[in-house]
């Protein structure tokens, strides 16, 4: 599958934030089809000490939130962003939140030295596909509670969110998630 959809759970809204988080899911726009799936835990404390922010208010916002699933096993963020860059390899294009996720990733991997494994072409932007289909179809307004701020959990709805989208603008067939 050549599309795949990245999504990050962070501790701040900049594009140094520190990433708790990634997920990601390769799919096919067309048919809905999910294929492979990545999700890593990062360790904060290392995000941390590499320089990368955190905000307080954003912090303040996890500790109300009930599911924490970034909370389990980390891994370094070399680590975690090598493999993220692996899991890239090959995609034709990487659909994100683009004016979220996409900076953190680009910083997060210049930062690390990791070389881009996509053109900054492919990178395509949820949002605007789904203005582009704004009155077509209404987008469930959110995931099953225990899913909530999973990142991986997150992409596998917005990979669905994404090809509903890219299925009415192709003039396939419209209905629900």
């Amino acid at each position: 599958m050549k599309h795949t959809m990245v999504d990050l759970e962070t501790m701040g809204n900049g594009p140094t934030s520190a990433v708790v988080q990634i997920g990601g899911v390769k799919f096919d726009p067309m048919t809905g089809t999910l294929g492979e799936k990545f999700t890593y835990n990062v360790s904060l404390p290392l995000e941390i000490d590499m320089g990368f922010d955190v905000d307080g208010s954003t912090i303040e916002w996890w500790m109300q939130q009930e599911h924490k699933t970034w909370m389990g096993q980390e891994f370094t963020p070399e680590i975690a962003w090598s493999k993220l860059a692996l899991f890239l390899k090959g995609s034709s294009y990487v659909w994100s939140h683009s004016t979220f996720d996409a900076p953190i990733i680009f910083y997060h991997f210049k930062k690390l030295k990791i070389g881009m494994p996509v053109k900054y072409t492919a990178w395509l932007d949820l949002r605007t596909l789904s203005q582009m289909t704004k009155g077509v179809y209404s987008i469930p307004k959110s995931v099953r509670p225990d899913d909530a701020h999973d990142a991986l959990a997150d992409a596998v709805y917005q990979a669905e969110w994404a090809s509903k989208c890219y299925q009415i603008l192709k003039g396939g067939k419209r209905g629900d998630i």
